[in-house]
């Protein structure tokens, strides 16, 4: 029946992301994408990144997003985004809005936003299908749009995250669907997807070097073609960046040490905790981990499981690094974690297929609807609660949550179950220093 009806299915999927995703009232569209799509307007007017004339130049001591250079203002935020976004905002320009306004620059988040999401559905499922069949497919998929970040994140707002997270399920696909590299074309386009895919957020690079790692099992050359390609984007962004910046990258770009005196805590924070915990915001994710343990035995011998793996555990160390906000700031669940669904869409899938192989159809099955059930609880927190319910977003307001990131441990508030009650009386015992 499912298989039957596979392109309806994969449709229907497709408009419950959009519209869903377009119709949330959560925005997070003054946070880290407040002038991104200004940047877009002033690439297209000319004036290259500047932001000199769209914004006072007192504006900077409101807006934690920009950024003043040797006398002009620009956008601290990634420019990848910003070039990506540039038809849309060419498009809104032809029909007389301009993103100058606050109130066109969010429909025109959204709008993008809401394409991610449906697109990282649809590619989600097509990545989904290298492993297994039209039925788990569609549930892999599902799960990972509406019981994760990219329903949480992705949705409410045009983060960095959005194109790139596109960027690299479109990456992915094009590693694991390719059975031939002969040519230079779809190397080359391999290369320029991960480069985008870097200019949109630079932990993009543990990505690129697990999927070159990929390649380069199969074919040497290819590799080499689309490294080279992602090399040349990054020679031709550094001259931008001395030319512009007088710095080899942007600051947005520049590396971070790792903070190892907290990093436990924030590697404990992103797995566990109430507000930014992966695992108690995506609790499928704890059913993928037992099924792969259970399947070891058959998924030790695939590079793909162990690439990816990889890529989702260096990531993971990454945002931990306590030099930086591991928290992600003013956000819902473990933003900074988003970098990493494809990979764990493609491991989830793997593992289902273990199961498959090693276990039968029935076991297959009954994992299935485990799966399932769990994913719904993830949709309910990450769909419903992070994207229809605007405590949610009060929650890290007051008390501020990056000068109390005691909050973020709090089992007896967590953000996921916010409500007016609740936010009223933490702040009663906020103030009364309890």
């Amino acid at each position: 029946m499912v298989r039957q009806h596979a392109p309806l299915w994969v449709v229907l999927g497709c408009l419950a992301a959009f519209v869903i995703t377009l119709e949330a009232p959560v925005k997070y569209t003054s946070a880290d994408s407040r002038f991104s799509l200004l940047t877009s307007l002033a690439i297209l007017e000319g004036k290259g990144v500047r932001l000199d004339g769209y914004v006072y130049p007192e504006a900077v001591a409101g807006f934690y997003q920009l950024r003043q250079d040797r006398g002009h203002l620009y956008n601290y935020n990634a420019i990848g985004t910003s070039i990506v976004a540039l038809p849309f905002v060419a498009l809104a320009n032809l029909r007389g809005d301009s993103v100058r306004y606050e109130d066109v620059d969010r429909g025109l988040q959204t709008i993008i936003a809401a394409l991610c999401v449906t697109a990282s559905f649809l590619l989600g499922y097509l990545v989904s299908r290298a492993a297994l069949d039209v039925g788990f497919s569609l549930l892999v998929a599902s799960a990972f749009t509406f019981g994760t970040q990219i329903a949480s994140t992705m949705g409410s707002a045009l983060w960095n995250h959005d194109v790139e997270v596109v960027c690299l399920f479109g990456a992915l696909l094009l590693v694991l669907r390719t059975t031939s590299w002969r040519g230079w074309r779809r190397a080359a386009g391999l290369g320029l997807l991960l480069f985008t895919a870097y200019l949109c957020r630079p932990t993009a690079l543990v990505a690129t070097l697990a999927m070159l790692a990929m390649v380069f099992a199969r074919d040497r050359r290819a590799a080499c073609i689309a490294g080279g390609t992602f090399v040349v984007g990054l020679l031709l962004f550094m001259r931008f960046s001395w030319r512009e910046f007088h710095t080899v990258l942007p600051y947005y770009y520049a590396g971070g040490r790792l903070g190892a005196e907290h990093f436990w805590r924030g590697l404990y924070g992103n797995l566990f905790s109430p507000a930014r915990g992966a695992i108690i915001y995506s609790p499928f994710l704890a059913l993928t981990a037992a099924g792969a343990v259970w399947c070891a035995p058959a998924l030790r011998r695939d590079s793909r499981f162990w690439l990816a793996t990889g890529w989702a555990l260096a990531l993971l160390i990454l945002v931990s690094d306590s030099s930086s906000q591991w928290w992600g700031g003013f956000s819902f669940g473990s933003r900074l974690l988003t970098d990493a669904t494809p990979a764990l869409l493609w491991i989830s899938a793997l593992t289902i297929a273990a199961i498959l192989d090693r276990h039968g159809a029935a076991t297959a099955r009954r994992f299935g609807t485990a799966f399932a059930a769990l994913a719904v609880v993830a949709a309910l927190i990450n769909t419903y609660q992070g994207l229809y319910n605007g405590s949610t977003v009060k929650w890290n307001e007051s008390p501020n949550i990056d000068q109390n990131p005691q909050y973020l441990f709090d089992w007896k508030r967590p953000q996921f179950l916010a409500n007016p009650d609740m936010l009223d009386a933490r702040e009663r015992a906020h103030s009364a220093g309890k």
